[in-house]
């Protein structure tokens, strides 16, 4: 008779590779819950802070006037009162004042816990250039206006330049 060979043991291999697989899928499906948990705890986080009456506007300040109201920039910039500090966006309220034909530069900071502080720099008109159309000009030479009603009358009128 023949030597017996040992024949190999594929029900253990085949029941480790099955061991691995599972921890592999438990692993990953407690990193996606992981994952899962922290974002919700982020979004829920976020919405308590930026609805919170802690962080309302309580105090808004807006320095560097003279032609505009401060309830005009206000309007402008669209801000409210008692809004919260957190769920106004400071740039997209930066861009809306300087939009605004009268506002030349503008910055907006907030301080806690309820503090918008709004600081403007207003043209200040030298001259109505008329070309066809009355237009305000500025210290520096520029149009930044066309001329209306509630603007001032007063100033000197100036010859448009020649080229």
């Amino acid at each position: 008779m023949g030597i017996k060979r040992k024949r190999k043991n594929t029900y253990r291999k085949r029941r480790t590779r099955i061991k691995q697989q599972i921890l592999r899928f438990v692993r990953l499906t407690s990193l996606a819950a992981a994952v899962t948990a922290m974002s919700i705890c982020f979004i829920f986080g976020y919405d308590f802070i930026t609805q919170h009456s802690y962080f309302a506007a309580k105090n808004i300040s807006v320095s560097g006037t003279r032609i505009l109201s401060d309830s005009q920039v206000l309007e402008q910039a669209g801000i409210r009162s008692k809004s919260n500090i957190f769920s106004i966006n400071l740039s997209v309220a930066r861009k809306k004042l300087l939009a605004h034909p009268w506002i030349k530069e503008a910055a907006i900071s907030r301080k806690l816990p309820g503090t918008i502080h709004i600081s403007i720099t207003e043209h200040r008109p030298l001259a109505i250039i008329d070309l066809d159309r009355r237009f305000l000009i500025n210290s520096e030479g520029d149009i930044f206006k066309e001329w209306s009603p509630p603007d001032p009358a007063d100033l000197p009128p100036r010859a448009p330049p020649f080229h």
